[in-house]
């Protein structure tokens, strides 16, 4: 290839730093990209002929944010902050908004809110139909979770049968769906066995120990969620305490999943990581900092899953437990409070191994020739090279 053949309409991009999505490259090499974003190659400055264009802080693919939910973009500031994950799921049963023009709006703000702050894929939690339209219409990839709940035994096959037909529904848009299980405190094990054939071969997102409360009722079989089931009139006869913590309670039904994603993981302990990661091979924990912060007023046990080699992944949560969906935003919150994790490290949770989580890894996630994965420029790092409050994200492609 002759590099400096004009009609090739190649842009070539000299950063002071390359981040691929899985690996940090210096300053002597060259991003080759065609005018559609598409990746060419990657190759050393002396080889990559005339028109270098050299820019400043590093380039990266686009971000993955691997958790959030869209439909709840009309919240924003609408509920109260460190609740307590039961008294935040209070709010958002009372906070629910009808004026479908009014969420509409807020969900097309939201999408365009994530694509210039260089998001490029999102693992989209879905109970309802009301994205479809700004889906189709986002240049955003969506992996679509269409969320089932169902304490109650008898309400198992209704719940199902709905979430079946809402996955028809997001068929007819782009990106792939599956049907997920909201939590474990809202999946009864007739539901569950309702939903186990539909794991095989798909990725599968729970919510997971986002509360000390979730944490006592399965291992005792009280507390907090005893009471908002009493509020919200729900029957709690059928169960029983594991005497195991949630996670160790439920995970047998979620082995099949191809790829199974975690999220929150605020109180998940060394034992229930230890438990999980020996019984599935494509596992990925999601951290929603900001979130955690939001709700709980505490951050996850980051160090914990890193001395574990776990692989991390990000999510913004939505705008009802969150001042934004920005990554950037999720990376500056860790970078601050865990100052010794290399950003290299930070940028694969957000970049290759959030795209592995979403099964986009083919296409998105890493700087690999013949995709189109984003590309954004990080500038403003600290001198050390790590990410601060005045980092920013410029989108490229």
């Amino acid at each position: 290839m002759c590099l400096n053949t004009p009609s090739l309409s190649l842009r070539k991009l000299q950063p002071q730093r390359l981040f691929t999505g899985n690996q940090l490259l210096g300053s002597d090499q060259v991003l080759l990209v065609d005018d559609q974003g598409t990746i060419v190659d990657i190759v050393s400055a002396d080889n990559a002929g005339e028109g270098i264009e050299q820019l400043s802080g590093w380039l990266s693919p686009a971000f993955v944010n691997a958790h959030c939910h869209l439909e709840l973009s009309h919240l924003k500031g609408r509920v109260q902050e460190k609740t307590g994950l039961p008294g935040f799921v209070r709010e958002i049963i009372n906070s629910r908004d009808l004026n479908q023009e009014h969420c509409q709006e807020a969900m097309r703000a939201a999408d365009r809110e994530m694509w210039e702050a260089g998001i490029q894929a999102v693992g989209d939690i879905c109970n309802r139909i009301d994205s479809l339209q700004v889906k189709n219409e986002s240049r955003i990839t969506y992996y679509n979770f269409i969320e089932v709940s169902g304490w109650l035994p008898q309400v198992a096959d209704k719940r199902y049968r709905a979430a079946l037909e809402i996955m028809q529904a997001f068929s007819q848009v782009p990106g792939k769906s599956s049907l997920v299980p909201h939590a474990p405190y809202s999946v009864s094990t007739e539901l569950w066995q309702l939903l186990l054939p539909q794991f095989t071969r798909q990725a599968i997102t729970i919510h997971n120990q986002e509360s000390p409360a979730e944490q006592l009722l399965f291992e005792q079989g009280h507390g907090e969620w005893l009471k908002l089931y009493e509020e919200l009139h729900i029957n709690n006869e059928n169960f029983l305490p594991t005497g195991n913590s949630s996670l160790q309670s439920i995970f047998a039904f979620l082995q099949n999943a191809a790829s199974l994603i975690l999220v929150h993981n605020t109180y998940t302990t060394a034992a229930d990581i230890e438990f999980a990661e020996s019984r599935h091979p494509f596992l990925h924990w999601c951290l929603c900092p900001r979130a955690n912060w939001y709700i709980e007023h505490t951050m996850p046990p980051v160090e914990l899953l890193r001395e574990h080699s776990c692989n991390i992944v990000l999510g913004t949560d939505s705008l009802a437990s969150n001042h934004s969906l920005s990554l950037l935003d999720e990376l500056k919150t860790l970078a601050a409070h865990f100052p010794a994790i290399p950003t290299e490290e930070m940028l694969t949770w957000a970049t290759s191994k959030g795209a592995a989580a979403l099964q986009l890894e083919d296409t998105l996630g890493k700087l690999t020739p013949g995709t189109r994965p984003g590309i954004i420029q990080i500038d403003a790092l600290t001198p050390d090279e790590k990410i601060n409050k005045a980092t920013r994200v410029t989108r490229w492609w």
